[in-house]
């Protein structure tokens, strides 16, 4: 198949620099129409609390997680050093 402006071996070496600028041009023009935020100011306060709870929340459940953690371990070395006697006492 010809495209008319080469074979399609040529195009396994990339782009032109013509193109690139054009695909530049492209993004640079979607991307400045698309940066400003379509919330309220109050929307973007909510969103911003919402995170702050977020990671209070991910704090305490880590903390509560890792003294359950503790606890666990707490037993199971207890468990293990009340049942290993080793023949001591006998």
């Amino acid at each position: 198949m010809n495209r008319g402006d080469g074979d399609l071996d040529n195009r396994r070496g990339g782009l032109t620099d013509e193109e690139l600028k054009k695909i530049a041009v492209i993004l640079a023009a979607e991307l400045q129409a698309n940066t400003e935020c379509r919330l309220t100011e109050e929307q973007q306060q909510a969103v911003i609390d919402l995170i702050g709870q977020k990671k209070k929340v991910v704090r305490v459940t880590l903390y509560i997680m890792g003294a359950m953690a503790l606890w666990i371990l707490k037993d199971v070395y207890l468990y293990i050093t009340e049942h290993l006697v080793f023949g001591w006492g006998r």
